[in-house]
């Protein structure tokens, strides 16, 4: 998503049509998340989709709140294990992003 030549942010999300989609990406550029989420919203509500879901990241549960986000813990927790103290003090931080791409989600769309 552009303002101008300005990049604010991006999404990626699984569009079906009158089911919930599922989002696997949403990134924003410094104080752009609320806008970035807002497009999500919009292009999703344009493309047929009921609802959507995916993973959240804590830093913009206001964001999430203030768009009449509703909040439900499914699935797995993250574990994290690395040799490198860096890795894990990054990913405890807030400082490394992972999407649902980054582990073993996708593997459930296989075969249908």
């Amino acid at each position: 998503m552009f303002e101008g030549e300005k990049l604010l942010g991006w999404f990626m999300y699984y569009a079906r049509v009158g089911e919930v989609n599922e989002v696997l990406q949403l990134t924003a550029r410094g104080d752009s998340f609320d806008r970035v989420l807002q497009r999500l919203l919009v292009d999703a509500w344009r493309q047929g989709a009921t609802a959507l879901r995916g993973r959240l990241d804590p830093h913009h549960v206001q964001e999430y709140s203030d768009r009449h986000c509703w909040f439900r813990r499914e699935g797995a927790w993250t574990l994290v294990h690395s040799r490198h103290d860096d890795v894990v003090s990054a990913i405890e931080r807030g400082a490394a992003e992972f999407t649902r791409l980054d582990g073993e989600w996708w593997l459930r769309f296989l075969g249908g």
